[in-house]
């Protein structure tokens, strides 16, 4: 079962899990975020939400399995891309997979 400390079908936390940072396309920028003692779902959210905060477009590319148009702020307005926050998407099996695995190991 997925952790609740990351919502995936949010693009922003779900690119930042999948590619495990958020880089910048443009100019290899990442976002501003205080670095972690451990790697793990929490810290994907606060990088995808921080990204999201600093005006950031990441986007699903349509038609792939788990792939994502990730731009900072500058780089994005360079391209008339907008940002959209409220952006939701249903995350691919690939996704929901990597989540689980990284979820750790079931209570029950």
């Amino acid at each position: 079962m997925v952790s609740k400390v990351i919502d995936l079908t949010d693009p922003y936390s779900a690119a930042a899990m999948y590619d495990c940072f958020l880089i910048c396309e443009g100019c290899g920028d990442e976002p501003v975020v205080e670095q972690p003692a451990q790697y793990n779902l929490a810290y994907y959210q606060r990088v995808g939400q921080a990204a999201k905060a600093q005006g950031w477009f990441v986007a699903p590319i349509e038609g792939t399995d788990a792939s994502f148009q990730v731009f900072c702020a500058k780089c994005a307005n360079n391209r008339s891309l907008v940002p959209n926050p409220a952006r939701r998407f249903v995350p691919s099996e690939a996704l929901l997979t990597i989540a689980d695995l990284a979820s750790g190991p079931s209570s029950d």
